[in-house]
């Protein structure tokens, strides 16, 4: 609804929003066991073969169903949210975009069954049902092609039905057993400031710095119980983050007026950023019974790594172009732990794609030919078991437990002699072909 105050014009927009999801799930986990009289030649196969028809029987593997498992999962949740926002000329230069988002979430649990012998840690936590969601955008344009934006928004992200099920499983990625403790909703606030400039149509150079604060993110973690390890989705307590990004876009026509500098464009986008998480994990005390200790580690939070870099060139001209882009992302987090030794990167990886494409009779028909992946470095996910050592001013079941080991002098979280690589993988050069022909 647009209306004015005095020569300025603003609008106000509302809106409602409503989503019901249900879901459930029914599973069977079979067992391959080893029959009594056995023969030993049988005994210490691989289990491909081990489920070799010729040894299914009496006299070799069987498929066992147990009793005890339960099998089932149902639950529902319901989302309602209603928004107002407001979108103010201040002053001719100076505009705000403001609002508030209240939002409405339960989550009902009607079947949950725990598919493993013993104790569960399972909980779900205490969800707020209302939310209320405040955002604001204020920018001021001294000219028309600079902008300087001062923003801050809230956001909520929902766990999915079947992220709340105690059904554990195993992993074949992880090659252990998967599973969670029971999730919370988490919430994002984002503060941020950019300086933009458009120097041209479709250009752009900006920088902006930026700060995030999460509340009970979400992250795949890694525990030792009992000496066994077990993988599972959990709540983090808080995290928050710290960055700068850089991002440009410009054709090379200024340089001079040389056509070929006009027809080629360059772009990229560079992200730095840092992190700080605290969590709560289950551990042995000093009297060897179970208790709960808090961890603050300075550390990327699962999925983040320390650098994003994209950079690429572009020629285009009446009929030809051509496009090469160059990502790298610095180590990124794939799997968090208490334990700093136990928490898994993928090592830096860089990849080149490439394009060209060419169109004729008219423009109608174009060909291009693309090719992903050219580098073709491997992914490889390591965890850091040679560089730490235990911390002798560690003192156990007290202190903050991601104290618990020290980096060796010398020493870093990179890949160094001796860190185990968990997984390397080479995903192998793509190339395909399309044609295009518009009538």
């Amino acid at each position: 609804m647009p209306f004015k105050t005095g020569p300025l014009n603003n609008t106000l927009k509302t809106g409602y929003f409503g989503i019901q999801k249900q879901g459930s799930l029914n599973w069977e986990i079979v067992s391959l066991v080893q029959n009594a009289t056995i023969p030993d030649s049988l005994r210490h196969i691989p289990i491909g073969q081990m489920i070799d028809p010729a040894k299914i029987g009496n006299n070799g593997y069987n498929y066992f169903i147990s009793p005890y498992y339960l099998n089932g999962y149902k639950g529902k949740s319901i989302t309602n949210a209603a928004y107002v926002m407001l979108d103010n000329r201040l002053a001719e230069k100076l505009r705000l975009v403001w609002g508030v988002r209240a939002e409405y979430y339960k989550y009902t649990e009607q079947r949950n069954d725990l598919n493993i012998k013993g104790t569960s840690l399972f909980s779900l936590p205490p969800e707020n049902k209302w939310r209320w969601l405040p955002s604001a955008n204020l920018t001021y344009s001294p000219t028309k092609q600079i902008n300087l934006r001062a923003a801050f928004s809230n956001a909520v992200i929902r766990p999915e039905l079947m992220d709340n099920s105690k059904f554990f499983r195993y992993d074949p990625m992880f090659d252990g057993l998967f599973g969670n403790e029971g999730l919370a909703s988490t919430q994002i606030k984002n503060y941020d400031f950019k300086a933009e400039w458009f120097p041209g149509l479709g250009e752009i150079i900006s920088a902006s710095a930026f700060y995030k604060k999460f509340d009970k993110p979400v992250e795949i973690t890694y525990s030792l119980s009992n000496g066994i390890g077990f993988y599972y989705i959990k709540n983090s307590d808080e995290a928050k983050v710290y960055g700068l990004e850089f991002e440009l876009r410009k054709n090379l026509g200024f340089i001079s007026s040389y056509a070929l500098l006009s027809r080629l464009t360059l772009y990229g986008n560079l992200t730095l950023q840092t992190a700080d998480v605290v969590g709560t994990y289950k551990t042995k005390g000093p009297d060897g019974n179970d208790i709960m200790v808090s961890s603050k580690a300075k550390r990327n939070m699962y999925g983040q790594a320390p650098y994003l870099l994209n950079a690429g060139l572009q020629y285009l001209d009446e009929h030809f172009g051509f496009n090469i882009a160059y990502n790298k992302s610095g180590r990124k987090t794939t799997l968090v732990s208490p334990e700093l030794n136990n928490i898994e990167y993928e090592n830096p990886r860089a990849q080149i794609d490439a394009q060209v494409s060419y169109k004729f009779y008219k423009n109608k028909f174009e060909v291009k030919v693309n090719a992903g992946n050219l580098l073709n470095k491997a992914s490889v996910i390591f965890k850091n078991t040679a560089s730490y050592e235990a911390n002798p001013d560690h003192i156990a079941g007290t202190s903050d437990y991601s104290t618990r080991f020290r980096l060796k002098p010398g020493f870093t979280n990179n890949l160094d002699d001796g860190d185990q690589i968990m997984f390397s993988q080479k995903f192998g050069r793509t190339y395909s072909t399309s044609i295009t022909y518009n009538f």
